[in-house]
């Protein structure tokens, strides 16, 4: 059906998982004790979650994580902040639960 979501492969969702480790670890390292940093260790759990679930991520939601990666690898925080958006705005169904992270 049209309908059906086309999830990502074993592989892809990896590949996210090591990218949330390495993003996220850096900053819960340094934030993790505040209110803050315990909050978004729980909306990275729920988002990890999702992402190891056969069918938790679909293949343009994964797209829109990348993108939002690489700009948070690449230091540029208006082209994050810009990714975070589009991402929100397109797949809020699929990423409310963890999007406030």
């Amino acid at each position: 059906s049209a309908a059906a979501v086309e999830a990502i492969s074993q592989k892809q969702r990896e590949e996210l998982l090591q990218f949330i480790e390495q993003i996220f670890g850096q900053y819960l390292e340094s934030e993790g004790a505040s209110r803050a940093g315990k909050q978004s260790e729980q909306m990275i759990e729920i988002l990890k979650n999702q992402v190891q679930q056969e069918a938790g991520i679909s293949e343009t939601l994964y797209q829109s994580l990348m993108s939002v990666f690489n700009e948070i690898q690449s230091g540029e925080i208006r082209q994050v902040e810009k990714a975070l958006m589009t991402m929100t705005k397109n797949h809020w169904k699929e990423c409310k639960d963890w999007s406030q992270a």
